[in-house]
């Protein structure tokens, strides 16, 4: 049996493993959706701010499992206290020609048709999970690292976020089991001696020694790759069942049946920020996304999210290109005093920039 054989084998056994008890970067892969198909998704959604009432009228149906977590609809400070954000529809596209740097195209409207009369920001980044790591605005660092995971499938942004702002997280290359990757290391060296007809044929080994060989690779194939953590455990809550990871100000919530994201809270001594998923559906007949999600800020304001549509495609637009003539039809607009004091107006502007 070669090197490759047993790689495969031990990956085989490490994902039957994972999928009994996952640790917290397996869940943030978001495995229970399909595969990034293409080399670019286009994801279009609403974002609108929502009082208590309309948002436990809208959630009512999804979180048909709140109750488990304890959970109620985040209380919206009073709507009198300051400007109402006018609701908003965004395209984002992602590209995904770069090798390990995944770039989006940002487009913000004021109406539901997304023409460009009615075009009111845009925005592009080179580098989406850099933007995770580097951001100081916490709300859009976690928003943008909950759409990683959720719409790529990619579990680098929630692991920026919390490598930032979460000191007790432990990522996979962290937890990786260093014996395991030594003992690998050693057979592999082995198979390669033993395939090099350069070298002295070895005597036969004795049936001892067979056996003992036998005994470390079971041993080796029986190893988990990561080591144990407390990160990670399953949650039996008012008869519902969750994987949680659970940190000292960041929590997670996920399904046990399905793996799908349910809740996510992070609370420092500063910043509590909520994001509740509703029911998920399949948009494009192959790829699912959370209906609806509710977004709480740090400040109380509770906004919806609602997901209009999501495209896999085979082609790649040069979103930097795209950018800049989207800059022009904008330039070619009167510039309003509103939209240039847009983010200073309505202040907590996560979902874009």
């Amino acid at each position: 049996m070669n090197f490759r054989s047993i790689l495969i084998l031990l990956l085989s056994f490490s994902s039957n493993l994972f999928s009994a008890y996952p640790t917290a970067e397996d869940l943030f892969k978001n495995t229970g959706n399909q595969e990034v198909a293409g080399n670019q998704i286009i994801l279009k959604f609403q974002v609108e701010e929502s009082d208590e009432k309309k948002a436990n009228n809208e959630f009512e149906g999804d979180l048909s499992n709140k109750d488990a977590i304890k959970t109620e609809i985040p209380e919206a400070l009073s709507l009198e206290k300051h400007d109402k954000l006018g609701t908003k529809y965004l395209t984002w596209t992602f590209s995904l020609r770069k090798e390990n740097k995944i770039e989006l195209f940002q487009a913000v409207y004021s109406d539901s048709l997304m023409k460009n009369p009615h075009l009111e920001l845009v925005n592009y980044l080179g580098d989406y999970h850099s933007k995770i790591r580097d951001e100081n605005n916490l709300e859009r660092s976690l928003f943008y690292a909950i759409i990683s995971s959720l719409v790529l499938n990619d579990s680098r942004g929630m692991v920026e976020f919390l490598t930032k702002h979460e000191p007790s997280f432990l990522s996979n290359n962290m937890l990786l089991n260093r014996e395991k990757i030594k003992q690998l290391e050693k057979y592999k060296s082995f198979l390669a001696e033993k395939k090099d007809k350069s070298l002295p044929t070895p005597l036969p080994a004795s049936e001892e020694d067979s056996s003992n060989k036998k005994k470390q690779m079971d041993e080796m194939m029986n190893m988990s790759m990561y080591q144990k953590n407390n990160q990670v455990s399953l949650q039996r809550l008012e008869g519902n069942f969750f994987w949680m990871v659970n940190l000292p100000n960041f929590k997670a919530y996920y399904k046990n049946e399905n793996r799908d994201l349910y809740k996510v809270d992070f609370n420092s001594e500063t910043d509590n920020i909520t994001t509740v998923m509703g029911n998920y559906m399949l948009f494009d007949g192959i790829h699912q996304l959370p209906k609806r999600i509710l977004f709480k800020t740090a400040n109380g304001r509770n906004f919806i999210i609602r997901i209009l549509e999501l495209k896999h495609v085979s082609q790649s637009t040069d979103l930097s290109k795209l950018n800049d003539q989207y800059k022009k039809i904008i330039d070619n607009k009167e510039r309003s005093s509103s939209r240039v004091n847009y983010r200073e107006q309505y202040g907590p502007y996560f979902f874009v920039k």
